[in-house]
């Protein structure tokens, strides 16, 4: 698996509160391709790359991605992240590339039966994947 690429401090910070919306409620695809939650818009030309970098950041905070209502019978995860020769958030952000339609709805999430026990910073999380 590709190690992440390294955040902006405006994407890190960004990043805790899309972490933080995903524990309160749910952060979808499209939120973090417009910026929403305080973030930066980008350019077309470089959305695939940012959309890559926050959903790898996501995934490493723990977030779970999918479609639904996770904890329940409705939670589905796409067969296309289940592919593990690629990081998530790059498959992602292919995805997003492909058919921004179809994964515009893709969740992120942080639920107790995504964590176990107390949550590191993100800064903890990218001093450790280096």
């Amino acid at each position: 698996m590709n190690s992440p690429v390294p955040l902006s401090d405006q994407e890190r910070t960004w990043v805790s509160a899309l972490a933080d919306e995903a524990r309160r409620d749910l952060v979808f695809l499209w939120h973090i391709a417009e910026g929403r939650f305080g973030g930066p818009t980008y350019q077309a030309s470089e959305r695939t790359e940012a959309l890559e970098r926050v959903a790898s950041a996501l995934v490493l905070l723990g977030c779970i991605v999918g479609f639904g209502d996770p904890g329940t019978d409705r939670w589905q995860i796409p067969i296309e992240l289940e592919v593990n020769s690629k990081s998530k958030g790059k498959r992602i952000a292919e995805l997003w590339r492909e058919d921004s339609n179809a994964f515009e709805f893709l969740v992120f999430a942080l639920r107790d039966s995504a964590q176990s026990g107390a949550e590191p910073s993100f800064v903890e999380h990218e001093r450790n994947a280096a």
